[in-house]
């Protein structure tokens, strides 16, 4: 069996390849997207693709240290009306190490509207998911008036 000791969203991870460790860069809480004002009071619900350069970087290790294990994690985005907008599934093998960090790279994610959309992550186990973790990222939308001469 697998245990899920941590996850953090950030924008940028990097492991040393000498030592095995990870350093995190930029924890990002919240962000800011700026929307043409003319498309916004047309279609407050339009889905927009946001470029944004994440790393979600999970660590896990085996249940039993010497019993080595096999697994599936989903992750799951969550929009503030509690949609899911995308979901991934990703094979997680302890067979050969104890333990294991997987950086997932999300160069785009969904939005449809601000609010706080969740990253979570679940553990499939006894034929069902479990959430491991639920990672918030508040996104706040600011007007953007365009004129012929930025276009």
């Amino acid at each position: 069996m697998l245990h899920h000791i941590w996850t953090v969203l950030c924008t940028r991870s990097i492991t040393n390849a000498d030592t095995n460790s990870v350093t995190l860069f930029e924890i990002p809480e919240e962000i800011t997207v700026y929307r043409n004002s003319e498309v916004q009071e047309t279609n407050t619900a339009v889905q927009t693709n946001i470029l944004v350069n994440f790393d979600l970087v999970t660590f896990w290790e085996r249940e039993k240290e010497a019993q080595p294990a096999k697994g599936e994690i989903r992750l799951l985005l969550i929009s503030p009306e509690q949609k899911t907008l995308e979901q991934t599934i990703y094979p997680l093998d302890l067979t050969s190490y104890s333990r294991s960090r997987l950086v997932i790279r999300i160069p785009v994610v969904t939005m449809s509207s601000p609010g706080v959309y969740r990253f979570r992550l679940e553990l499939y186990e006894e034929e069902q998911w479990r959430e491991v973790a639920n990672i918030p990222l508040i996104v706040r939308e600011e007007p953007v008036t365009l004129s012929s001469e930025d276009v």
